[in-house]
């Protein structure tokens, strides 16, 4: 079975069973009774499951949604004045289901509400049952631009360790390999030239001893852009903190 069918059904269920509760007349007179009892289940389930993340996800929605409709059925139905928690119910859950989750719940709570307030249905109830239905697609579209901008944080601290990582890799190069390569050349070229100044231009033409000074002097510069480099990467890094570091 797919798991965003078992967590509709869970939900759907917590929904169903908090109305028959408030339906029956025996049973309604322990609201408050069940309602901390719902609270100290519920933190003795996270801490108990707290490692696994999807079930604490779902304990949080079922939880949150039979308080809310049990606070609503017991202070006035459609005419409670704290209605308005529901419009969190949905954001909530749409950030941390599917979208079919929201739409379900709203589907159940019309239900719900249309059955306990059938007989006293004015504009009232039908504006505040209108207002359930079209802010629903709304906590959809919020609760998705919200996940994907976490998704978007995340790939650019992907990023972040990939280039701190090329940094590291480009620091290690130039300090072991680069560098150790360059001075070797630059001083061979210089022992050459030294040489080939003792000896004067028997041995060269003067034009081709200009070109090896040239090229020595390139390699000197070469070797100081290096070690410029290094500086930049090393400053680069430290200012700029890893995100590990940021979290602490």
């Amino acid at each position: 079975m797919p798991t965003s069918l078992i967590h509709s059904i869970l939900i759907i269920t917590s929904l169903a069973l908090t109305y028959l509760w408030t339906k029956n007349p025996t049973l309604g007179y322990y609201n408050l009774q069940i309602t901390g009892l719902i609270i100290i289940f519920y933190f003795i389930a996270r801490f108990l499951l707290k490692k696994y993340r999807t079930v604490t996800l779902l304990l949080d929605a079922m939880a949150f949604t039979s308080l809310t409709l049990l606070l609503i059925l017991a202070t006035g139905n459609t005419h409670s004045p704290v209605f308005f928690l529901l419009y969190f119910l949905l954001f909530a859950i749409s950030l941390l289901f599917e979208p079919l989750q929201s739409i379900l719940v709203t589907i159940s709570l019309m239900i719900i509400f249309l059955i306990e307030g059938r007989a006293s249905l004015d504009s009232a109830s039908i504006i505040n049952l209108t207002t359930l239905i079209l802010i629903t697609p709304l906590a959809i579209i919020l609760g998705k631009k919200y996940l994907e901008t976490l998704e978007n944080l995340g790939k650019i601290q992907i990023l972040k360790k990939l280039i701190s990582k090329e940094e590291t890799d480009s620091l290690l190069w130039i300090s072991t390999q680069a560098k150790p390569s360059l001075t070797s050349i630059i001083n061979s070229f210089g022992d050459l030239l030294v040489y080939f100044n003792t000896v004067g231009t028997k041995m060269l033409p003067n034009n081709l001893l200009e070109k090896l000074k040239q090229m020595h002097a390139d390699l000197t510069l070469l070797y100081k852009s290096t070690d410029m480099l290094q500086g930049a990467i090393s400053e680069n890094k430290e200012s700029d903190p890893q995100p590990d570091d940021k979290k602490n």
